[in-house]
């Protein structure tokens, strides 16, 4: 009985912000950020060899900057009453980031940057 007061104990009070539900997950880092950025064909065409629209993502420093400058989220998003986002194209091979891919970019840009 003391095993499971304790047990019961760790998970319900384990984690100071949401006991219930566990402990928050690990921000996303540029490890988690890259494979998306493949996965949806963005390196292919803004890379440092084919820096299409003068935008190089094939880098933490380069997706931060094109985040800084508003132009990444405008891309990947689609915009309200749209059918497709800017990025990729609706003719590429590539399909749309969904939300919480697009999510994972704007957690990683505010804990490892602080991008506001």
């Amino acid at each position: 009985m003391r095993t499971f007061i304790i047990f019961l104990s760790l998970i319900l009070f384990g984690c100071e912000k949401e006991p219930l539900c566990g402990c928050e997950p690990k921000p996303p880092t540029w490890v988690d950020i890259k494979p998306i950025l493949l996965n949806h064909g963005c390196i292919g065409c803004h890379n440092s060899n084919n820096m299409q629209g003068y935008v190089n993502l094939d880098s933490s420093t380069g997706v931060i900057h094109e985040m800084v400058r508003g132009t990444f989220y405008n891309a990947i998003r689609v915009p309200s009453g749209g059918a497709y986002a800017l990025m990729p194209p609706y003719t590429s091979t590539y399909i749309m980031m969904d939300s919480l891919e697009i999510r994972k970019f704007i957690d990683w840009g505010l804990n490892d940057y602080r991008i506001k």
